[in-house]
């Protein structure tokens, strides 16, 4: 899951096609990636509830507008529906071999699920900065195309305005003052 991650953001990094990184990410990984992971490591008392909870966030920092809500709701209800299919059908899950076991799987799933929505909120952060930068240098060339407009107009205009000054002083035919 987190190869397959790196991979997509790599992928989505380089094509900009972000909605399709975010879609397949969610139906790869989050969705049936995790919804096997669920059934093979413990259930309900496995790490993957961790990474769902990884899975939603990821969700609210990268859709936006209808998709949000379609995808979210997407999400809660597959992993509500696999939670209920463990209860009904306890055979469906591997059970852990021993108690240790367990507890290892918990705190794996407790530090990689922190890891990752870290980094999410990074790479978030990360894009975040860029666009800034980008806003930032975009307002400094504005102002420096207005200051040197500015300069440019300014000075053809004072040096009409002088010469319009000087020949209205200096002339003595009434036409050329008008």
């Amino acid at each position: 899951a987190a190869l397959l991650s790196a991979l997509l953001m790599w992928f989505v990094d380089k094509t900009h096609r972000y909605v399709v990184g975010y879609v397949i990410t969610e139906l790869g990984v989050f969705m049936a990636l995790f919804g096997m992971l669920f059934f093979e490591m413990g259930g309900m008392s496995g790490s993957m509830t961790y990474f769902f909870s990884f899975g939603l966030v990821f969700t609210f920092l990268m859709f936006r507008g209808v998709m949000l809500i379609v995808m979210e709701a997407l999400q809660v209800a597959f992993y509500l529906l696999i939670m209920l299919f463990s209860i009904k059908f306890p055979e469906s899950v591997t059970p852990f071999a021993d108690l240790k076991s367990q507890y290892i799987d918990q705190i794996v799933g407790i530090i990689f699920s922190g890891v990752g929505i870290g980094l999410i909120f990074m790479a978030y952060i990360f894009q975040l900065e860029k666009l800034q930068k980008l806003a930032e240098e975009a307002s400094r060339a504005k102002s420096n195309f207005l200051a040197n407009m500015s300069h440019e107009l300014r000075t053809p205009i004072n040096m009409m305005l002088g010469i319009n000054e000087m020949i209205g002083r200096e002339s003595g035919e009434e036409s050329i003052r008008e």
